[in-house]
């Protein structure tokens, strides 16, 4: 099982706006984490995977072969949860599942046995057959996630699963997510830096279009070795310094602030204690 994006590019506007550029890269199962600024090009991305739209320029291919020639037979495999909440109001949850279960042509026993398990798993067990209009928004996020898994896909993509979620259900379904991606892709879209960190066989850095890293998440992070410190400041030398260097992490404490710092070279002349970079400080260097 293996899907490849083969030096993919897509415009808009005419060709004026290039909003992939030349993107490859090769998907194996396990789990990949999507990182990137707003408009750096996840969700155009996300659409060309799931052939909502047709690149410009190169291809992409499952099994060997081009995903717009595939037709259902690819729509059969593949699992999207989109972040936009634009539900059927007046569906109740489960309706709403057997309604799209039914979409994807599957067997009536198996949807029941799939909504069954799905509504379980994200915790709407109880509030299944209430209209989707009641939900609130981490309630919807959950239903879906459940949509996304009704055909137990062989190519999962989630755009921000865990929008929405409190701490505990995020965990829930971090931890669902990473039980059930021994045997399927699954390629995960988030500004939730933590939600990935761990459970991510590959992190993908995406900036206006272009691919900027791949690689697994423990290599990515050794590559800001020495770049990380934390720094004893005043209230003005941490006004100065917010200005001028990447800080992403302030402590206030009795002896003063320990700001954490990522730059290449480190600060001189200011107490400092050599800190283990992590994927947010990764984040940060390359996109702030």
């Amino acid at each position: 099982m293996k899907l490849k994006i083969h030096s993919v590019t897509k415009r808009y506007q005419g060709g004026r706006k290039t909003a992939i550029d030349q993107f490859t890269a090769e998907l194996t199962p396990g789990i990949y984490g999507l990182l990137g600024p707003n408009g750096a090009g996840k969700s155009t991305l996300m659409n060309l995977i799931t052939d909502q739209i047709q690149p410009d320029e190169g291809e992409i291919l499952y099994g060997g072969k081009n995903i717009s020639k595939l037709g259902k037979s690819f729509r059969s495999i593949l699992g999207y949860m989109p972040q936009q909440q634009r539900l059927y109001e007046d569906f109740t949850g489960r309706r709403f599942l057997w309604y799209i279960a039914s979409l994807k042509g599957m067997r009536s026993s198996l949807a029941k046995e799939r909504i069954q398990l799905l509504l379980n798993t994200v915790n709407l067990e109880d509030d299944a057959d209430k209209k989707l209009g009641a939900y609130s928004g981490g309630m919807k996020q959950r239903i879906l996630i459940a949509q996304a898994l009704l055909n137990d896909p062989q190519l999962l993509i989630l755009d921000e699963p865990t929008a929405g979620l409190d701490p505990k259900e995020r965990i829930r379904i971090r931890n669902f997510i990473s039980t059930i991606a021994a045997d399927k892709i699954v390629l995960i879209a988030t500004h939730v830096v933590p939600d990935i960190e761990f459970i991510s066989k590959e992190i993908i850095l995406l900036k206006q279009g272009r691919l900027v890293l791949k690689d697994e998440p423990h290599r990515i992070v050794a590559g800001l070795q020495d770049k990380v410190y934390e720094y004893l400041l005043s209230e003005q030398e941490l006004i100065q310094i917010q200005s001028q260097y990447r800080v992403s992490q302030i402590t206030r404490g009795t002896e003063g602030i320990w700001t954490r710092i990522i730059h290449d070279e480190p600060l001189k002349d200011r107490l400092s204690r050599k800190v283990e970079p992590n994927l947010e400080d990764v984040y940060l260097y390359h996109f702030e």
